[in-house]
């Protein structure tokens, strides 16, 4: 595996977005926009791999379908280690 550098603030944007619920790739890609500011699509895109890569969020059908992501408990669990 090739490591990378990944988006700390990206991936819990994504990752709280999850936590209200299930949400397509686009829903979540704008969400991570507005409240982060990222003007990136790529620099989002990447950051839902880095939170299925790392087991935070899978999606809810077949890996090349347009089923919506859900968070899992390992990424309830990472997300509410930020919290203050």
């Amino acid at each position: 595996m090739n490591p990378h550098k990944v988006d700390l603030d990206l991936c819990l944007a994504a990752l709280r977005k999850l936590a209200e619920g299930p949400a397509e790739y686009e829903m979540i890609r704008k969400y991570v926009i507005r409240v982060t500011a990222c003007g990136s699509s790529g620099k989002v895109s990447r950051a839902i791999r880095d939170i299925v890569r790392n087991g935070w969020a899978e999606k809810a059908g077949p890996a090349r379908s347009r089923a919506p992501y859900r968070i899992t408990e390992e990424g309830r669990r990472f997300v509410s280690s930020f919290k203050s």
